[in-house]
Protein backbone atom coordinates (compact mmCIF):
# COMPACT_ATOMS: atom_id res chain seq x y z
CA UNK A 1 0.00 0.00 0.00
CA UNK A 2 2.94 2.34 0.56
CA UNK A 3 3.96 2.02 -3.10
CA UNK A 4 0.35 2.57 -4.16
CA UNK A 5 0.04 5.81 -2.19
CA UNK A 6 3.54 7.25 -2.59
CA UNK A 7 3.70 10.48 -4.63
CA UNK A 8 0.02 10.04 -5.46
CA UNK A 9 -1.83 11.16 -2.36
CA UNK A 10 -3.34 14.29 -3.93
CA UNK A 11 -4.83 12.24 -6.76
CA UNK A 12 -6.47 9.82 -4.34
CA UNK A 13 -8.03 12.78 -2.52
CA UNK A 14 -9.19 14.35 -5.77
CA UNK A 15 -10.63 11.02 -6.92
CA UNK A 16 -12.67 10.61 -3.73
CA UNK A 17 -13.92 14.20 -3.82
CA UNK A 18 -14.93 14.16 -7.48
CA UNK A 19 -16.59 10.77 -7.01
CA UNK A 20 -18.69 11.96 -4.09
CA UNK A 21 -19.61 15.21 -5.83
CA UNK A 22 -20.55 13.37 -9.05
CA UNK A 23 -22.79 10.90 -7.21
CA UNK A 24 -24.43 13.62 -5.10
CA UNK A 25 -24.99 15.84 -8.15
CA UNK A 26 -26.54 12.97 -10.09
CA UNK A 27 -28.92 12.12 -7.25
CA UNK A 28 -30.00 15.75 -6.82
CA UNK A 29 -30.40 16.21 -10.56
CA UNK A 30 -32.66 13.19 -10.90
CA UNK A 31 -34.76 14.24 -7.92
CA UNK A 32 -35.21 17.87 -8.97
CA UNK A 33 -35.97 17.40 -12.64
CA UNK A 34 -39.65 17.71 -13.54
CA UNK A 35 -39.79 15.13 -16.29
CA UNK A 36 -43.34 16.09 -17.31
CA UNK A 37 -42.31 19.70 -17.86
CA UNK A 38 -39.29 18.58 -19.85
CA UNK A 39 -41.50 16.51 -22.15
CA UNK A 40 -43.76 19.53 -22.71
CA UNK A 41 -40.84 21.39 -24.30
CA UNK A 42 -41.18 19.13 -27.34
CA UNK A 43 -44.68 20.46 -28.01
CA UNK A 44 -44.46 24.02 -26.64
CA UNK A 45 -41.77 26.55 -25.69
CA UNK A 46 -43.74 27.89 -22.73
CA UNK A 47 -41.57 27.82 -19.62
CA UNK A 48 -38.40 27.07 -21.56
CA UNK A 49 -36.58 29.87 -19.75
CA UNK A 50 -36.75 27.83 -16.56
CA UNK A 51 -34.41 25.29 -18.13
CA UNK A 52 -31.63 27.88 -18.46
CA UNK A 53 -30.26 27.01 -15.03
CA UNK A 54 -29.89 23.38 -16.05
CA UNK A 55 -28.15 24.34 -19.29
CA UNK A 56 -25.65 26.45 -17.36
CA UNK A 57 -24.93 23.72 -14.81
CA UNK A 58 -24.64 20.76 -17.19
CA UNK A 59 -21.14 21.68 -18.51
CA UNK A 60 -19.78 21.86 -14.94
CA UNK A 61 -21.53 18.61 -14.10
CA UNK A 62 -20.02 16.86 -17.14
CA UNK A 63 -16.60 18.26 -16.30
CA UNK A 64 -16.86 16.76 -12.82
CA UNK A 65 -17.91 13.39 -14.23
CA UNK A 66 -15.10 13.43 -16.80
CA UNK A 67 -12.60 14.30 -14.08
CA UNK A 68 -13.78 11.39 -11.95
CA UNK A 69 -13.53 9.04 -14.93
CA UNK A 70 -10.04 10.30 -15.81
CA UNK A 71 -8.79 9.95 -12.26
CA UNK A 72 -10.25 6.43 -12.09
CA UNK A 73 -8.26 5.44 -15.17
CA UNK A 74 -5.19 7.07 -13.64
CA UNK A 75 -5.68 5.03 -10.45
CA UNK A 76 -5.78 1.84 -12.54
CA UNK A 77 -2.54 2.87 -14.26
CA UNK A 78 -0.98 3.57 -10.86
CA UNK A 79 -1.88 0.07 -9.69
CA UNK A 80 -0.31 -1.23 -12.88
CA UNK A 81 2.97 0.53 -12.13
CA UNK A 82 3.03 -1.08 -8.67
CA UNK A 83 2.56 -4.52 -10.22
CA UNK A 84 5.12 -3.74 -12.91
CA UNK A 85 7.70 -2.50 -10.40
CA UNK A 86 7.22 -5.64 -8.28
CA UNK A 87 7.68 -7.82 -11.37
CA UNK A 88 10.82 -5.95 -12.37
CA UNK A 89 12.33 -6.17 -8.88
CA UNK A 90 11.48 -9.85 -8.59
CA UNK A 91 13.01 -10.54 -12.00
CA UNK A 92 16.19 -8.71 -10.98
CA UNK A 93 16.45 -10.84 -7.83
CA UNK A 94 15.92 -14.14 -9.68
CA UNK A 95 18.37 -13.39 -12.48
CA UNK A 96 20.93 -11.38 -10.48
CA UNK A 97 23.46 -14.18 -10.18
CA UNK A 98 22.48 -16.11 -13.30
CA UNK A 99 23.26 -13.53 -15.98
CA UNK A 100 25.53 -10.59 -16.64
CA UNK A 101 24.29 -7.04 -16.25
CA UNK A 102 23.29 -6.64 -19.91
CA UNK A 103 21.13 -9.76 -19.98
CA UNK A 104 19.72 -8.90 -16.58
CA UNK A 105 18.39 -5.51 -17.70
CA UNK A 106 16.96 -7.05 -20.86
CA UNK A 107 14.92 -9.47 -18.75
CA UNK A 108 13.95 -6.71 -16.31
CA UNK A 109 12.77 -4.47 -19.16
CA UNK A 110 10.79 -7.33 -20.66
CA UNK A 111 9.14 -8.06 -17.34
CA UNK A 112 8.28 -4.38 -16.75
CA UNK A 113 6.63 -3.96 -20.15
CA UNK A 114 4.71 -7.22 -20.12
CA UNK A 115 3.32 -6.66 -16.62
CA UNK A 116 2.36 -3.09 -17.53
CA UNK A 117 0.60 -4.09 -20.77
CA UNK A 118 -2.80 -4.98 -19.19
CA UNK A 119 -2.95 -1.51 -17.62
CA UNK A 120 -1.58 0.47 -20.57
CA UNK A 121 -3.57 2.57 -23.02
CA UNK A 122 -4.80 0.73 -26.08
CA UNK A 123 -6.21 3.79 -27.83
CA UNK A 124 -3.24 6.13 -27.85
CA UNK A 125 -1.27 6.53 -31.07
CA UNK A 126 1.74 8.29 -29.58
CA UNK A 127 5.13 7.55 -31.05
CA UNK A 128 7.89 8.00 -28.50
CA UNK A 129 11.34 8.78 -29.82
CA UNK A 130 13.07 7.52 -26.68
CA UNK A 131 11.88 3.95 -27.31
CA UNK A 132 10.54 3.25 -23.81
CA UNK A 133 12.32 0.34 -22.16
CA UNK A 134 14.47 -0.30 -25.20
CA UNK A 135 12.91 -3.60 -26.25
CA UNK A 136 13.21 -5.09 -29.70
CA UNK A 137 9.53 -4.44 -30.24
CA UNK A 138 9.05 -6.66 -33.27
CA UNK A 139 10.56 -9.74 -31.64
CA UNK A 140 9.03 -9.26 -28.20
CA UNK A 141 5.67 -8.24 -29.58
CA UNK A 142 5.51 -11.38 -31.70
CA UNK A 143 6.32 -13.59 -28.70
CA UNK A 144 3.80 -11.78 -26.52
CA UNK A 145 1.01 -12.09 -29.08
CA UNK A 146 1.82 -15.78 -29.68
CA UNK A 147 1.38 -16.37 -25.95
CA UNK A 148 -1.87 -14.38 -26.02
CA UNK A 149 -3.25 -16.42 -28.92
CA UNK A 150 -2.29 -19.68 -27.23
CA UNK A 151 -3.93 -18.67 -23.97
CA UNK A 152 -7.18 -17.18 -25.29
CA UNK A 153 -7.82 -19.44 -28.30
CA UNK A 154 -9.91 -16.57 -29.67
CA UNK A 155 -10.59 -15.67 -33.31
CA UNK A 156 -11.46 -12.05 -32.52
CA UNK A 157 -9.17 -9.83 -34.57
CA UNK A 158 -10.52 -6.72 -32.86
CA UNK A 159 -9.50 -7.92 -29.40
CA UNK A 160 -6.10 -9.02 -30.70
CA UNK A 161 -5.40 -5.62 -32.27
CA UNK A 162 -6.42 -3.91 -29.03
CA UNK A 163 -4.03 -6.05 -26.96
CA UNK A 164 -1.31 -5.47 -29.53
CA UNK A 165 -1.83 -1.70 -29.27
CA UNK A 166 -1.59 -1.90 -25.48
CA UNK A 167 1.70 -3.77 -25.71
CA UNK A 168 3.10 -1.25 -28.19
CA UNK A 169 2.16 1.69 -26.02
CA UNK A 170 3.52 0.03 -22.86
CA UNK A 171 6.85 -0.61 -24.60
CA UNK A 172 7.11 3.08 -25.54
CA UNK A 173 5.74 4.66 -22.39
CA UNK A 174 7.33 2.46 -19.70
CA UNK A 175 10.87 2.84 -18.40
CA UNK A 176 12.56 0.97 -15.54
CA UNK A 177 15.72 1.37 -13.50
CA UNK A 178 17.23 -1.08 -11.02
CA UNK A 179 19.61 -0.12 -8.22
CA UNK A 180 20.71 -1.32 -4.83
CA UNK A 181 20.66 0.39 -1.45
CA UNK A 182 24.32 -0.29 -0.81
CA UNK A 183 26.35 2.22 1.16
CA UNK A 184 29.59 0.36 0.45
CA UNK A 185 30.34 -3.20 -0.58
CA UNK A 186 27.36 -5.18 -1.84
CA UNK A 187 25.91 -7.59 0.69
CA UNK A 188 23.94 -10.77 0.11
CA UNK A 189 20.75 -9.47 1.75
CA UNK A 190 20.67 -5.90 0.45
CA UNK A 191 17.50 -4.46 -1.03
CA UNK A 192 16.84 -4.36 -4.75
CA UNK A 193 14.96 -1.21 -5.76
CA UNK A 194 12.94 -1.04 -8.98
CA UNK A 195 11.68 2.31 -10.24
CA UNK A 196 8.94 2.36 -12.87
CA UNK A 197 7.94 5.45 -14.83
CA UNK A 198 4.86 5.30 -17.03
CA UNK A 199 3.54 8.14 -19.19
CA UNK A 200 -0.21 8.07 -18.64
CA UNK A 201 -2.12 9.62 -21.60
CA UNK A 202 -5.19 11.71 -20.78
CA UNK A 203 -8.37 10.32 -22.34
CA UNK A 204 -10.08 13.73 -22.10
CA UNK A 205 -7.63 16.33 -23.52
CA UNK A 206 -9.60 19.24 -22.04
CA UNK A 207 -8.61 18.10 -18.55
CA UNK A 208 -4.96 18.22 -19.53
CA UNK A 209 -5.37 21.84 -20.55
CA UNK A 210 -7.26 22.79 -17.41
CA UNK A 211 -4.69 21.09 -15.17
CA UNK A 212 -1.82 22.63 -17.19
CA UNK A 213 -0.37 19.20 -17.99
CA UNK A 214 2.38 19.66 -20.61
CA UNK A 215 2.05 17.97 -23.98
CA UNK A 216 4.38 15.22 -25.16
CA UNK A 217 4.27 14.18 -28.81
CA UNK A 218 0.92 15.87 -29.28
CA UNK A 219 -0.90 14.54 -26.21
CA UNK A 220 -1.19 15.47 -22.55
CA UNK A 221 0.61 12.87 -20.43
CA UNK A 222 1.27 12.52 -16.72
CA UNK A 223 4.33 10.54 -15.65
CA UNK A 224 3.43 8.06 -12.92
CA UNK A 225 6.36 6.90 -10.82
CA UNK A 226 6.46 3.92 -8.49
CA UNK A 227 9.37 2.56 -6.45
CA UNK A 228 9.34 -0.98 -5.02
CA UNK A 229 12.00 -2.43 -2.73
CA UNK A 230 12.48 -6.16 -2.27
CA UNK A 231 15.15 -7.97 -0.29
CA UNK A 232 17.71 -9.75 -2.41
CA UNK A 233 17.88 -13.53 -2.02
CA UNK A 234 21.25 -14.46 -3.51
CA UNK A 235 23.25 -17.31 -1.93
CA UNK A 236 25.46 -16.38 1.02
CA UNK A 237 28.74 -17.69 -0.37
CA UNK A 238 31.83 -16.33 -2.09
CA UNK A 239 30.60 -17.00 -5.61
CA UNK A 240 27.00 -15.97 -4.82
CA UNK A 241 25.62 -18.67 -7.09
CA UNK A 242 23.18 -21.53 -6.59
CA UNK A 243 25.13 -23.88 -8.84
CA UNK A 244 22.11 -24.30 -11.13
CA UNK A 245 22.33 -23.64 -14.86
CA UNK A 246 19.47 -21.41 -15.98
CA UNK A 247 18.04 -21.55 -19.47
CA UNK A 248 15.69 -18.91 -20.78
CA UNK A 249 14.88 -17.61 -24.29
Amino acid sequence: MNALAADFEIYWVAWVITGLVSVASTVLLVKRINWRRCMQLFSSEDGAAYTLSYVMVIPLYLLMVFTFAELSLMMIAKMGTVYSAFGAARTAIVWDTATDSGDLMDKVNRSAVQTMTPFASGMTELRYQRGGAGLDETDQEERFMDAYDEFTQSDSKVARRYVQAKFRYASRATSVTIDRNSTGDETWDEDIRATIRYDYPFVFPVLGRILLIPKKDGAHTKTIKTVVRLQNEIPHNDERRLGISYASP
